[in-house]
């Protein structure tokens, strides 16, 4: 018996997991059951003239028709929480699959039913539409490993492949289930310091929702391979910045058992250029005093954070927090931490850059990082919180400040809410500011060390309408967002 496609086998999956019958599919769409059953079967698959129609139709009759116990398996196999959410990821799950299967019966004329296919050359935005397999909306679990020489990509296809998580980006949704592993070449000569360190750091933001690891190795250096474990793997040598060769795609499990373990091989610990933990190990392990106690500190920060807190208004926040945050650590020693950190505010030479949206998106929304946890001030407490920053920077000669008044770079919308701690001892990052998503990202490799030295001289080296460094300008900026903030709401 021919094996059925991987449309027809999903739209089996919803049908039997949603516990509905043919007939009443057959009543929503306003087709004959037979041509449910040929779909189901994998003789037929729905024609592109009424493609949209259909798959809509069937989405809408999963998602609202299916049985309670099947409405619960579906919403927690695509890791959504209500039938409308269900209703669209479900189309776009159809969707994908019916594309990839015409795709397989153009490239090959035999539908999905051949599991390897080979491509002499390809141009790499065709790559890219096959590694986008369908099997990457499978979110419920997914174990995926790569290894791609991404940095000597052109830009646009770098900016392709970071999205193959299969999720919206503007999405706050956790997959823990979701893992992924990429390999890549990493040539401090040949990097662009700008717009390559970036990309690194828009990439791991990208990725934070699931669990990302990322290494550097010489044998990611001109391959571009992407196995999905035992479902999906496509493999090809990358001739230049825009073109592979030798590609082959398999669906055959061996085949991608196979690819995915040559590629976990490479996964060492000291090949990997971020090593993820938590805020409180950073704290329990001293690795925050670490970062801090250090010779000529270098810090961008993204967002507002707990650093430039003052006495009372820290006070106030720990205690707010503790009351729903089990994991906090002891207020005596988390203000002992804070007091070594003012200190070194108040006297060392520190040089920071801010980015100038950490001022204006905390003037308006308030919201403040306090160790990886999410606070909202209110207007009184952000007054507090910018007046007491400028009293450091007027008190601390020593303390030299950049504003990051626009962007590095122009050509993509990066998000620009990751702080940088750099320092002889410990370096990291903390990526962005929403709560359950923080990660902080230690850099675990001397040449991403030496990147990321490289990237914060080249901008505090400049001096123009971008990175401005006039303490006046600066101050009188910081002026001025404390009296937007005055105009919320009445301060005494």
């Amino acid at each position: 018996m021919e094996e059925k496609n991987r449309f027809s086998r999903l739209l089996e999956f919803l049908i039997n997991t949603a516990q509905i019958k043919n007939y009443v599919l057959a009543q929503e769409l306003q087709y004959d059951v037979s041509y449910i059953s040929k779909w189901v079967n994998g003789k037929l698959i729905p024609s592109e003239k009424t493609e949209k129609k259909v798959l809509s139709g069937i989405s809408h009759c999963i998602s609202h028709s299916s049985t309670q116990e099947g409405l619960y398996r579906l919403l927690e196999y695509y890791q959504v929480s209500d039938a409308t959410e269900l209703e669209m990821a479900v189309y776009d799950n159809l969707t994908t699959e019916y594309h990839y299967e015409r795709e397989q019966q153009t490239d090959s004329g035999s539908g999905s039913g051949e599991r390897i296919c080979f491509f002499a050359d390809l141009p790499m935005e065709k790559y890219i539409s096959k590694m986008q397999h369908p099997v990457l909306r499978r979110v419920n679990s997914l174990d995926i490993m790569a290894s791609m020489d991404l940095m000597s990509m052109k830009h646009e296809y770098r900016l392709q492949i970071i999205t193959l998580d299969a999720t919206p980006s503007n999405s706050i949704v956790i997959y823990p289930n979701v893992h992924f592993s990429l390999v890549i070449h990493v040539d401090t000569e040949q990097w662009d310091t700008i717009y390559d360190t970036i990309f690194l750091i828009n990439m791991l933001d990208k990725m934070r929702h699931i669990d990302f690891s990322l290494y550097g190795s010489l044998h990611s250096h001109g391959r571009v391979i992407f196995a999905v474990k035992e479902d999906f793997a496509i493999s090809g040598m990358l001739v230049d910045d825009d073109r592979c060769m030798a590609v082959v795609t398999t669906e055959e499990k061996s085949a991608c058992s196979t690819i995915y373990y040559h590629i976990k091989d490479l996964c060492s610990r000291e090949n990997m250029l971020f090593a993820a933990c938590t805020m409180k190990e950073l704290l329990l392990n001293n690795g925050y005093i670490r970062s801090l106690l250090v010779p000529n500190p270098c810090w961008i920060m993204g967002h507002m954070t707990e650093i430039f807190l003052p006495d009372d208004l820290f006070t106030e926040l720990y205690w707010e927090l503790h009351q729903i945050q089990d994991e906090v650590i002891s207020f005596e020693e988390t203000f002992r931490i804070h007091e070594s950190t003012k200190n070194l505010l108040e006297q060392a030479p520190v040089r920071l850059i801010f980015y100038e949206n950490a001022f204006s998106d905390f003037a308006i929304s308030g919201e403040l990082d306090f160790y990886n946890h999410k606070v909202t001030l209110t207007p009184e407490q952000r007054v507090h919180y910018m007046k007491y920053l400028l009293g450091i920077f007027n008190r601390n000669e020593n303390l030299q400040i950049r504003l990051l008044y626009d962007k590095l770079i122009a050509d993509f919308h990066y998000h620009s809410t990751e702080c940088v701690l750099l320092s002889d001892t410990l370096s990291y990052l903390r990526l962005g500011n929403d709560g359950e998503r923080n990660k902080i990202m230690v850099l675990n490799h001397r040449n991403i060390q030496t990147i990321f030295m490289k990237f914060f001289e080249e901008v505090w080296k400049r001096n123009d309408n971008i990175v401005i460094s006039d303490m006046n300008f600066i101050t009188g900026y910081i002026q001025h967002i404390i009296q937007g903030i005055s105009s919320l709401s009445p301060v005494s």
